[in-house]
């Protein structure tokens, strides 16, 4: 995992969980609403998920050159690393809108 990638992941993951946790504008949700560091982000990536999406398994570096991200497994939680997921673009999605 290069250091821009998990970068990058790690700043749009940060810019999501800060939009919903204004949405919210609770300060008890904004105090605790950040607490994956970005060495956790190669972590979870690399060592829990082996850079597979954990709703598919498609690979990260699959011929097909899908675009991958990481998501809340349970959107009311914080994103804890219990609480976190790799996974493609769509399949992130497709989980936010269907939930658990």
């Amino acid at each position: 995992l290069t250091d821009a990638y998990q970068r990058k992941l790690y700043t749009r993951f940060h810019r999501e969980v800060l939009s919903q946790a204004e949405e919210v504008s609770s300060s008890d949700v904004c105090s605790r609403a950040w607490s994956i560091s970005f060495d956790e982000v190669g972590l979870l990536v690399c060592s829990v998920f082996r850079c597979r999406c954990a709703i598919t398994g498609i690979r990260l570096q699959d011929p097909s050159r899908p675009k991958f991200c990481l998501c809340r497994y349970d959107s009311s939680r914080p994103p804890t690393l219990d609480n976190v997921l790799y996974a493609t673009v769509e399949a992130a999605m497709c989980h936010s809108k269907e939930g658990i």
